[in-house]
């Protein structure tokens, strides 16, 4: 699965699931199963649980399997 930032703080990035485990990398596969696209201004709320996931949903760009998508909108991210 591909997940893309946009801006320019973003990337693009690939979800994969190994035999015991989910690997993230910056590899990028050219037909992905699903992808999702955040501009930047709802990443960061919505990563940082300033935004609920119900409400962001509406925001994002997904395609290909959607039901592998959603999950993304529940992302926890730590920033230090």
């Amino acid at each position: 699965m591909r997940v893309e930032l946009s801006g320019e703080a973003g990337g693009q990035w690939t979800l994969s699931r190994l035999a015991e485990k989910w690997e993230l990398d910056n590899t990028c596969v050219e037909k992905p199963t699903a992808g999702i696209v955040l501009g930047p201004d709802i990443a960061w709320k919505l990563f940082t649980k300033g935004m609920p996931a119900a409400q962001a949903e509406i925001q994002p760009t997904m395609y290909g399997d959607i039901r592998l998508a959603k999950p993304v909108l529940t992302v926890l991210s730590v920033m230090a």
